[in-house]
């Protein structure tokens, strides 16, 4: 009793350790990937990428203070999942390799979210990877059909909305970067969890506007990106059981 008392919390610590140390190097990465990024992937198809955006004057993102921000953020949500998988009781490998690919997705949505909220742009090429990870999550969705379902869900119902939009206001409110990254989201989360990161992405997406109207930013007829948005919606989805929150247990 005591050994395996023993091998549980050594199994425990090791998952705090991998933890601190992968999100210690993601908060790192983070900015120096995307100061990086080639500038053909932070423009819009068919277009020149501006003379900022190839040879940036300075650095896209700061070092300082965002390095030691990221990596804090990232360390603590590392340890928040590393703790919620070892009271899942899985084997010791299934806890180390969902806590990895629960990093590396915190990671891609992050940088998401930056090229949206500083670009407007949404990289296909960080969608894929996001879209990628859904396969280590495959296993314990209830369903083989259950990414799909959420991909359908994701994907569909911005669509609609993107198209109804366009029809009755004659301008495009949702770009297909947004649609993709939902996609994509869908393939991750699955059809119920996907279900909430619509309603938190509406939720979130509403209050941000409307404190933009109310500080002036912002006018009725301005479009804002939705990627942020999308990306906080996801995360909190994540990391919380939100689902059981918004359904009160019941779906």
């Amino acid at each position: 009793m005591l050994e395996e008392i023993i091998r549980e919390e050594i199994v425990r610590y090791l998952l705090f350790a991998i933890a601190i140390l992968v999100g210690w190097l993601g908060g790192n990465g983070a900015v120096f990937l995307f100061n990086k990024l080639p500038g053909r992937w932070l423009t819009d198809y068919g277009k020149e990428p501006l003379e900022e955006i190839l040879h940036p004057t300075r650095q896209r993102i700061e070092s300082t203070p965002w390095k030691l921000v990221f990596s804090m953020f990232f360390i603590a949500s590392g340890i928040w999942m590393a703790e919620s998988l070892w009271q899942s009781r899985l084997s010791p490998w299934a806890m180390v390799a969902l806590l990895m690919a629960y990093m590396i997705c915190f990671w891609l949505l992050l940088l998401i979210g930056l090229a949206d909220g500083k670009y407007g742009i949404i990289p296909d090429q960080l969608v894929i990877l996001l879209a990628l990870t859904a396969m280590a999550f495959a296993p314990y969705k209830e369903t083989f059909l259950d990414p799909l379902y959420g991909a359908l869900l994701g994907g569909g119902v911005f669509f609609l909305i993107s198209i109804l939009f366009q029809k009755i206001s004659g301008k495009p409110s949702l770009g297909m970067g947004d649609v993709k990254l939902l996609i994509a989201v869908g393939l991750l989360m699955g059809f119920r969890d996907t279900a909430s990161v619509i309603m938190i992405t509406a939720m979130l997406a509403g209050v941000g506007f409307s404190a933009g109207l109310v500080k002036g930013t912002l006018k009725l007829k301005d479009t804002a990106p939705l990627g942020p948005y999308i990306v906080a919606a996801t995360y909190l989805c994540m990391v919380f059981d939100i689902t059981k929150w918004l359904f009160f247990g019941l779906w």
